[in-house]
């Protein structure tokens, strides 16, 4: 039999972030995101549903992982904005099946990534499918 990805998925109500983005603005913020994305979602015209689609993605990416090395430290897990997203782990002993640059305190996570939000409906959803790990 094949290995079987480990894939993981969240939704999360955008209101729920808005709330928390208005109520705790500075520590939710530093709790959960990289500078970076912080930047990017501060940018857009919605920014609770860019911020929420970021967290439903890293909250797939705990469920996915087979290492709990990264202890919910959500800000260090960054999703880097390109023509397809992807993850990067900041300063991390897990190394299985990341790629380390050796110029960066990242190492970059061999994921297939998918976020999405609508406003209308309040929600945002994020999936996360890593490589089968080959010591199962």
């Amino acid at each position: 039999m094949a290995p079987v990805p480990n894939c993981g998925i969240d939704i999360v109500a955008i209101s729920r972030i808005e709330r928390l983005l208005k109520e705790f603005p500075e520590q939710f913020q530093a709790y959960a995101f990289t500078e970076g994305e912080r930047s990017y979602c501060d940018e857009q015209p919605y920014p609770e549903q860019h911020y929420a689609a970021r967290w439903a993605v890293k909250e797939a990416y705990l469920k996915a992982s087979p290492s709990s090395e990264i202890n919910r430290d959500l800000s260090k897990v960054e999703i880097i904005r390109e023509e397809r997203p992807y993850l990067r782990i900041k300063d991390t002993a897990y190394s299985e099946g990341l790629y380390r640059d050796p110029d960066s305190e990242y190492s970059t996570v061999p994921a297939a990534i998918s976020m999405a939000h609508e406003r209308q409906l309040d929600l945002a959803i994020g999936l996360v499918c890593l490589p089968a790990s080959t010591h199962d």
